[in-house]
C-alpha cells in the first residue's frame, strides 16, 4: 500500500508534470525551457537518489539493530523476573543500550545523504529561477519576449519544483518497502524449509539451568550419577548466619544433615530461618563458624558436588513463563509427565492439575502470575521432590495454605521418596506450623537470634515456654 500511495503515484505525478511544464516553458522562450528541464532532472532524479541512498544505508545498518533493540526491550520488560534470577539482566541490559547506539549511528550515516538531497532540490529551483531571469530579461529588451511572458517564464518554476519536492521522501519510501518486503519473503522461504534442511537437530535435549532458589542434579560424562557410597553429609558447626554487610541474623547453630535425617526449624518471624537455609546451601558466606559438605568447607567444595547433593527451595524460588511440565523439568531435565503428576499429586496439586485446560502442557505466566501463593510454594515443592539431590532445604512450604492442607503437604515432605539411586532424603524444613513438626526427629527453636532450644517437638512443647505456648495458640486457631 505504501509502496503505490507514497512511491509510485507521486513519481508519475512528477514525471507527467515535469514534462509539460518543461514543453510549455520552451514555447514561450527555448532557453528558460531547457534550463528547467535540466534542473527537474536534478531535483527529480539527483535528489531522490541521494534520499534513497541515504535510506538504504539507515535501513541496512538500522534494520538488524531495531530489530535488537525491540528484541531486547520486550524480553528484558516480559521477563525480567528469569533474567535477573539467571543473572543475565545486565548483560540484557548492555545489549540493549549496545543495540540504541547502533541505531543512532545507522541513522547518523542515512542523514547525511539525505540532507545533501534536500540541499540539491531547493539549489535546483534557485538555479532555474535565475536561468529564467538572466536569459529572460534581455530577451524582453530585445523585444523578443513579452513582459507578461518574462513573468511566466520566472514564476512557472516555482510551482513546477512543488511535484519534485515530494520525489526524495518516494524514494525513501520505495526503498523501505523493498527492504519489508525482503524481510517478509525470507520468513516465508524460511517457513517453507524444513526444519532438517536448514541445519536443526530434530529432537535436541533442551538444557535446564536452575534459577537462583533451586538448583538441579548433575551427571558424570557417561550419563550416571555420582552420589557417594551412603550419601552427602552437610554439617555446620558454630555457625552464624547473615547478608553480606549486616550483623548476624542468627548464631550458635550446630547441625549434622545426613540421608535420612529429618530436621526442622522453627521461630518466629525475622528470626533469620531462610537466612539459615540459604547459608546452608552455600548461597550466602557463614558470618562465622564452617558449613561442610563430607568434610569440604562449602566455599572451597566444587560447585557441582553442591549443586547435585543439595537443594534449597525458598519462597523467592522463580516459576518460568512455561508449561507446569518444564518448569518442573528445571529440577531435573528428564522428568516424564507420569513422575510429574505424582509429584504434585504429592503436594496437593493433584486437583488443580486435573483443572487445568491443558494439564502438564498449560504455560504459567512469568513468575507465577496466573496461580495463587498456596499453588505457587506447593509446584516448587514439586519441583524440589523431582530433583535427585539427596539433601533438601525448604522453606516455609505450607505458606499461604490452609491448616489442613499444609499438614497434608508437610506430612509429605516427610515422607518423601527416595532418590532414583535409593538415597534416603534428608530433609531440613523451616515451618511456621508447628504440629506437622512431630514427625521430624529434631526441632531446632530459633528466638532472639540464637538458636534457644533444641529436641523433638514434644519435649520443645512440654518444656520450652514459647515453643508451648506457640503450640497452644495454634490448637486454639485450629478450634
Amino acid at each position: 500500500g505504501d509502496v503505490v500511495v507514497r512511491g509510485l503515484l507521486p513519481a508519475g505525478v512528477a514525471v507527467t508534470l515535469g514534462v509539460g511544464t518543461s514543453v510549455a516553458m520552451a514555447l514561450f522562450w527555448p532557453p528558460a525551457g531547457l534550463a528547467l528541464a535540466l534542473c527537474l532532472l536534478a531535483a527529480g532524479v539527483l535528489a531522490p537518489w541521494l534520499a534513497a541512498r541515504g535510506a538504504r544505508t539507515a535501513e541496512e545498518r538500522g534494520v538488524a539493530a531495531r530489530a535488537r533493540m525491540s528484541a531486547v526491550s520486550l524480553g528484558v520488560l516480559d521477563d525480567a523476573g528469569p533474567l535477573a534470577v539467571s543473572g543475565r539482566l545486565p548483560h540484557e541490559l548492555a545489549a540493549l543500550r549496545a543495540a540504541d547506539a547502533e541505531l543512532a549511528r545507522a541513522t547518523d550515516a542515512g542523514a547525511r545523504p539525505a540532507a545533501l538531497a534536500a540541499a540539491v532540490g531547493q539549489l535546483a529551483v534557485g538555479v532555474a529561477v535565475l536561468a529564467a531571469l538572466v536569459t529572460g530579461v534581455p530577451a524582453v529588451q530585445a523585444g523578443l519576449l513579452a513582459p507578461v511572458e518574462l513573468a511566466v517564464v520566472v514564476l512557472t518554476p516555482l510551482a513546477a519544483f512543488e511535484a519534485t519536492s515530494l520525489l526524495p521522501a518516494a524514494a525513501v519510501q520505495v526503498q523501505r518497502s523493498r527492504a519489508a518486503a525482503a524481510r517478509v519473503l525470507a520468513l516465508l522461504d524460511d517457513a517453507a524449509t524444513p526444519a532438517r534442511a536448514r541445519g536443526a537437530a530434530p529432537d535436541a535435549p533442551v538444557a535446564a539451568t536452575g534459577p537462583r532458589g533451586t538448583t538441579r542434579t548433575s551427571v558424570d560424562d557417561d550419563g550416571a550419577p555420582d552420589p557417594s557410597e551412603h550419601g552427602p553429609v552437610l554439617v555446620a558447626r558454630g555457625l552464624a548466619c547473615g547478608w553480606p554487610g549486616r550483623g548476624p541474623a542468627v548464631e550458635g547453630v550446630d547441625l549434622v544433615l545426613a540421608p535420612g535425617a529429618r530436621l526442622a526449624v522453627a521461630g518466629p518471624s525475622g528470626e533469620g530461618k531462610t537466612t539459615l537455609l540459604l547459608t546452608l546451601a552455600g548461597l550466602l558466606p557463614p558470618v562465622a563458624g564452617t558449613v561442610t559438605l563430607d568434610g569440604v568447607p562449602l566455599d572451597r567444595a566444587d560447585r557441582a558436588d553442591v549443586v547435585r547433593s543439595v537443594v534449597v527451595t525458598g519462597e523467592d524460588a522463580h516459576v518460568f513463563g512455561t508449561s507446569v511440565l518444564e518448569n518442573l523439568r528445571v529440577a531435573r531435565g528428564d522428568v516424564t509427565p507420569e513422575e510429574a503428576t505424582d509429584a504434585l499429586r504429592r503436594t496437593g496439586l493433584g486437583g488443580w492439575l486435573a483443572g487445568l485446560p491443558e494439564g502438564l502442557d498449560t504455560v504459567l505466566g512469568s513468575d507465577a502470575r496466573t496461580v495463587s501463593g498456596g499453588e505457587r510454594r506447593r509446584l516448587l515443592l514439586a519441583r524440589t521432590l523431582l530433583s535427585d539431590a539427596p539433601l533438601l532445604l525448604v522453606d516455609e512450604p505450607g505458606e499461604h495454605l490452609d491448616p489442613r492442607t499444609a499438614d497434608a503437604v508437610l506430612d509429605e515432605l516427610w515422607h518423601a521418596p527416595a532418590t532414583r539411586e535409593g538415597t534416603a532424603r534428608g530433609l531440613v524444613v523451616v515451618s511456621h506450623r508447628l504440629a506437622p513438626l512431630a514427625a521430624a526427629d529434631e526441632v531446632l527453636w530459633l528466638t532472639g537470634g540464637r538458636v534457644a532450644a533444641r529436641g523433638t517437638h514434644a519435649h520443645l512443647a512440654a518444656h520450652v515456654p514459647g515453643y508451648g505456648e506457640a503450640v497452644r495458640a495454634e490448637q486454639r486457631d485450629q478450634t
